[in-house]
């Protein structure tokens, strides 16, 4: 069964990343880089390393923070200001190749994003649904989990309260709408709404909610201050019909 509509509530999410080590196998002294395979750091993200005796990079003791730029080799190097990490620029240099293995930790976990689905539709029949580039992108055993599957439009602010722009924000919208990402929806049948835009369920609203998995999306910036984005997703759990309370 196919659902067209309009209006409803994104959450785009991020799993924090879990404490690691750095090794010192895969240190790169030359490029001031080290390699860090779990792909829940990203650009941007502030973390802690700590080492007892101190830290082998300029002017660092035991423990320090610093914010971490990610390369396509998985390579982390690290800056003492978000946007050096994000431009990737006056890295931390190393000071010896006398590595023991370094603690790494986030310091805060990653901001989720709420935004306004502006039009969407559901197909509720997983027989139905090609599953070629479900399988493509994260592997033929999930294709088995596949509940469901549809795409969307939503819009999102792009400037923060004080009218300055976030480069941070932005950037970590982008790479959450990246194929790959997690993000659970409301998809809303029944609501009050104004002439523009969405408003807030009301109490005995119906709507589905479901977990999704984004298969490809695309993001435009307008000049009136929104991020328009289109999402093409898989639900890979049950697709529950709710009633707002």
């Amino acid at each position: 069964m196919a659902i067209l509509g309009d209006m409803g509530a994104l959450s785009l999410q991020r799993e924090p990343a879990a404490p690691g080590l750095l090794r010192a196998a895969d240190l790169d002294i030359a490029g001031s880089r080290v390699l860090l395979l779990d792909g829940a750091y990203m650009t941007g993200d502030q973390v802690t390393l700590t080492l007892t005796g101190g830290l082998p990079l300029l002017g660092a003791g035991a423990t320090e923070t610093y914010w971490i730029h990610r390369d396509a080799l998985d390579r982390v190097s690290f800056h003492l200001a978000a946007q050096d990490a994000i431009n990737n620029v006056s890295r931390v240099s190393f000071t010896s190749s006398a590595w023991t293995d370094i603690a790494i930790s986030q310091v805060a976990p990653p901001r989720n994003f709420v935004a306004d689905i502006s039009e969407w539709n559901l197909d509720l029949d997983s027989a139905a649904i090609d599953t070629t580039p479900i399988g493509v992108r994260f592997g033929e055993n999930i294709c088995d989990l596949v509940t469901g599957a549809g795409s969307f439009r939503f819009l999102i602010e792009r400037r923060s309260d004080d009218e300055i722009m976030n480069a941070l924000d932005l950037l970590q919208l982008l790479m959450l709408t990246g194929p790959g990402g997690k993000a659970s929806a409301n998809f809303w049948l029944q609501t009050e709404r104004e002439a523009i835009g969405c408003n807030e369920l009301l109490p005995g609203s119906i709507y589905y909610e479901a977990n999704i998995l984004i298969v490809a999306s695309s993001v435009q910036v307008t000049p009136d201050a929104l991020i328009e984005g289109a999402v093409n997703f898989a639900t890979t759990e049950d697709i529950a019909l709710r009633v707002s309370t």
